[in-house]
């Protein structure tokens, strides 16, 4: 029986130990599910923070997506209307081109009326200026003239009065003639 009562004793403080052993390591296992514990608490208020985190973010994303979406829209309204005065602007220039075009064709037009013209006006300035110098010839030649006016009208009426006293010595002579026979008159007026 001692041996028994050994064996009883042996296994008391072999389940003793393990008792103690076993209470040692739930201790031991309550402290680490403790700590576990808090730190999981821990994660999941962090979790929770970046949940709300997230749903802020996300809402966030949403707002800039729908921020985006109506400035993506108003850029294609306005990218659409640059376009349409792009193309306005386009068909302006071309009309703007096509005016240049017309008016450096009336400005070549117009040198070549305008270089003609001043051929023209340069040989009626050349004539202008022979039309001048003859006037200005004629001119001292009337000069000329009226200071020998005086002089001519002098032998003008010099040779006036002596064609009259011609006139009246011819009608003399043609008095007698008169008086003379046909044949006569004839062999006088042929001599």
């Amino acid at each position: 029986m001692k041996n028994d009562q050994f064996i009883d004793a042996v296994q008391t403080i072999g389940i003793v130990t393990i008792a103690i052993v076993l209470s040692y390591v739930v201790v031991r296992l309550e402290g680490t599910l403790n700590r576990s514990a808090d730190r999981l608490k821990k994660v999941l208020i962090h979790q929770d923070e970046i949940i709300r985190a997230t749903d802020c973010i996300g809402r966030r994303i949403e707002t800039i997506e729908a921020v985006l979406t109506a400035a993506n829209d108003r850029l294609q309204r306005d990218c659409a209307g640059l376009t349409v005065e792009r193309d306005a602007l386009t068909v302006a220039l071309d009309e703007l081109l096509a005016r240049v075009s017309d008016l450096e064709q009336m400005v070549a037009a117009g040198e070549a009326a305008s270089s003609a013209a001043l051929d023209v006006l340069a040989e009626r300035s050349a004539n202008l200026e022979q039309t001048e110098r003859d006037l200005d010839d004629n001119r001292r030649a009337l000069h000329a003239l009226s200071d020998q006016l005086p002089a001519i009208r002098t032998e003008f009426v010099s040779k006036e009065s002596r064609l009259r006293e011609v006139e009246q010595q011819r009608a003399a002579l043609k008095r007698p003639l008169r008086s003379l026979d046909p044949g006569e008159r004839r062999a006088a007026d042929e001599d």
